[in-house]
């Protein structure tokens, strides 16, 4: 594929046919879309909102959390193997 030829893509002086459009996406291991438009409907990049555990867990000063992962981390370790039964 010629040099110039990407960089007409790139200036959005042409844009690729479609088979190449989708063999280059493919490549890439992105959408047509995404090549074409740099937005895919299917994958965001937007954090998504916190929990309410997690929201609460911030808002707590650093020996409280520090408090609460004690707790976690004794919990696990006494738990480490069992299975649930139920």
């Amino acid at each position: 594929m010629p040099d110039q030829t990407v960089r007409n893509w790139f200036s959005r002086e042409s844009l690729p046919v479609v088979d190449v459009a989708m063999k280059v996406a493919k490549f890439f291991g992105v959408s047509v879309e995404y090549l074409l438009t740099g937005k895919d409907p299917e994958f965001s990049f937007e954090k998504p909102e916190p929990s309410k555990i997690e929201k609460s867990f911030s808002m707590l000063t650093n020996p409280q959390k520090k408090a609460v992962e004690t707790v976690i981390n004794t919990f696990l370790s006494e738990n480490a193997g069992k299975t649930e039964t139920a």
